[in-house]
């Protein structure tokens, strides 16, 4: 009976570990600030490609989508609102919505999101109230399982600057 026992407490708190983790570790490209209602999407894009280069075609993505608006365009990097991005684990119900900024260096360009909210027909949420805990000090596991590498897929593609075709074979 006390093997039992053991064996038991050991699986519950092996469990508990794996089904709470916290919010300061990062989890598919997102990360929270513990204890605050932040929650960020970060992501360096690596690019063969020089930052001039890197901004035409960003500039040509952006222009080229209607899930960008209030785009402000500076020296290296730009910013705006996106929306009509909807989340596959909502059936397309609800639309995903927060600021974003791209900042350009020589090969690389960094996409940051912040303020996301889930906008629904009924209700909305913001992104951080779903994926994280009541008190905001722990991914709610199953929630963030469920939504958030559905999310980073996305966002990847939405924002991933293809190469030119060469008409060179």
């Amino acid at each position: 009976m006390f093997k039992i026992i053991i064996a038991c407490s050991i699986f519950l708190s092996a469990s508990t570990a794996v089904l709470s983790q916290p919010a300061d570790r990062p989890f598919n490209n997102f990360s929270a600030k513990p204890g605050l209602k932040s929650i960020e999407y970060q992501k360096v894009f690596e690019v063969p490609d020089s930052i001039k280069s890197i901004k035409s075609k960003l500039k040509s993505l952006i222009q080229g989508s209607a899930i960008f608006s209030q785009v402000n365009y500076d020296s290296n990097s730009c910013s705006g609102v996106i929306g009509k991005i909807y989340p596959s684990y909502y059936n397309n119900s609800k639309e995903l919505r927060g600021a974003f900024k791209i900042e350009i260096k020589n090969g690389r360009y960094r996409l940051t999101i912040s303020g996301m909210t889930l906008n629904g027909s009924i209700f909305s949420d913001d992104l951080e109230a779903v994926v994280m805990s009541s008190n905001y000090m722990e991914w709610n596991y199953g929630m963030a399982q469920n939504i958030l590498p559905d999310l980073d897929d996305m966002l990847t593609r939405i924002f991933t600057i293809q190469n030119s075709s060469s008409s060179n074979w």
